[in-house]
């Protein structure tokens, strides 16, 4: 079987101090068959210059004239890939050398499945691993949490063929500087497509719980994208599509808007958003914290303590 070539798209904005391991972690890949797209978002520390020390002709470099976000500079690395199999690295995290030759060969023993995925090692800052996610291995799973909330996948680490980005497309434009666009992007690719995540860590996620607090800036979409895209799969369960396929943007901000006004009412609201968040990204502990805030500022909701029993019983 002949070896496809595989393309891996990698934005990268003030990376400096990562992008050099992210970017030894693609090219020493024992898979040697690939292109690594790169495009430096304007950064403001030395990304460029780590970047353009390379001289590896499976370098391409695409940097942006202006600063653009991770959600459009993806777009762009992705509409110029030229590989059979497409994929994504961001540049503050790495992957095992051997992430794509286990990847591709799942997928050519199991031609049914057009997506794999596998599980994440969160890693600090300073590489020490700190723990294991622990999804699920199939699309029906996959899809069954997804109607929960709970995303049991992470496109950082799908490696897709050419044929998904084709028919699905990549990264939705609502979803600009406010995150989530992936999660979205996974539901309407599992409409279309199968997806097998394998048990395998072979992805290294530097993951900084603190940062999931300071998402709140002057965008409120950016405190609810992920109640956004749960409102969107359960309306694409339902009907087969969903307002931002039906162009609908109006009835989402309206959506989003109402969310808001019931966070200025009640800051335990915002609490609780905190906590599945946290959840979600697989920090229970601070999940927890999070949600018995939200018991101290309403201790009689027993929505809350559903939430806390469910997080103290179920593995992030």
């Amino acid at each position: 079987m002949s070896a496809p070539l595989i393309s891996i798209v990698m934005p990268a904005y003030n990376a400096e101090k990562f992008i050099r391991t992210s970017i030894d972690s693609i090219l020493n890949q024992t898979y040697a068959n690939i292109e690594l797209l790169i495009a430096d978002d304007c950064s403001t520390d030395n990304t460029r210059s780590v970047i353009e020390s390379y001289t590896d002709p499976r370098i391409k470099l695409h940097h942006n004239t202006e600063n653009s976000g991770y959600l459009k500079t993806c777009n762009k690395l992705l509409a110029l890939c030229q590989g059979e199999y497409l994929s994504f690295m961001d540049a503050d995290d790495y992957s095992s050398i051997d992430r794509f030759a286990v990847q591709l060969k799942a997928l050519q023993d199991n031609p049914e499945y057009a997506v794999c995925g596998c599980n994440l090692l969160y890693v600090s800052d300073a590489g020490k691993e700190l723990y294991c996610s622990n999804f699920v291995e199939n699309s029906d799973e996959i899809r069954k949490y997804m109607l929960k909330g709970e995303f049991h996948y992470s496109p950082n680490t799908f490696l897709f063929t050419r044929e998904v980005g084709q028919k699905a497309g990549f990264y939705h434009p609502y979803f600009d500087r406010i995150g989530a666009e992936d999660y979205y992007w996974t539901a309407v690719i599992i409409d279309k497509f199968k997806i097998i995540n394998l048990p395998q860590a072979l992805y290294y996620y530097r993951f900084n719980p603190d940062s999931i607090s300071g998402d709140l800036s002057d965008n409120p979409k950016k405190l609810y994208s992920s109640n956004v895209v749960k409102r969107l799969i359960e309306q694409r369960n339902a009907t087969g599509t969903d307002d931002l396929e039906q162009g609908r943007i109006a009835d989402l901000d309206a959506f989003v808007a109402k969310l808001t006004e019931e966070f200025v009412k009640d800051n335990s609201v915002y609490l609780k958003t905190l906590a599945q968040r946290s959840f979600n990204n697989g920090d229970k502990s601070k999940a927890i914290n999070y949600i018995w805030r939200a018991i101290k500022k309403k201790p009689f909701n027993m929505a809350y303590y559903r939430d806390l029993l469910y997080m103290m019983r179920t593995k992030a």
